[in-house]
């Protein structure tokens, strides 16, 4: 992201409520870690969480996964080049079982949900993560999982985060 960039997170539609989770899973990424959004619609999150890993001096790889349709998948790629997230920016325009299947067990650092996931859905995706990396999402937290649970900004609505052990 060109930090001299009038254009940012803040300029895109849509929702974003969890700054403070995005700035965790950057924080608690080590050099060269993979960090993954599912749900990412028009890109304001996915646009915060580039800056961020950014502005911390790492070496991040970060994938935006989903479905998008033609219409905002166009918008999403206008919106993370105005922002100048693509040159950080790997987007996965298929469907969040499909990426999964696309991924090696224990290969990324954090993955957050950013739409409603089924408890296999999610069971999936832990399998992901490698050891001590971090997962979450949006809505109630799974109740198979240690979780911490959190309000958004403006409560809105809440979610859940867990560390993989």
């Amino acid at each position: 992201m060109d930090l001299n960039n009038k254009f940012g997170w803040q300029d895109i539609e849509g929702w974003f409520g969890f700054p403070q989770i995005y700035d965790k899973i950057v924080r608690e990424a080590a050099q060269n870690d993979t960090l993954i959004e599912v749900g990412s619609w028009l890109g304001k999150s996915t646009a915060y969480l580039v800056s961020r890993a950014k502005l911390s001096g790492k070496t991040l790889y970060i994938a935006a996964v989903d479905r998008f349709g033609d219409k905002v998948y166009r918008k999403f790629v206008e919106n993370m080049t105005r922002a100048g997230a693509v040159d950080l920016l790997a987007v996965m325009p298929i469907s969040p079982r499909h990426a999964i299947q696309n991924i090696h067990d224990n290969a990324i650092f954090a993955v957050f949900l950013n739409t409603q996931q089924t408890p296999q859905e999610i069971k999936a995706w832990l399998s992901k993560i490698k050891p001590g990396g971090l997962i979450g999402g949006i809505g109630p937290a799974p109740k198979e999982m240690k979780c911490i649970t959190w309000k958004s900004t403006g409560n809105a609505w809440s979610g859940w985060t867990a560390t993989k052990v």
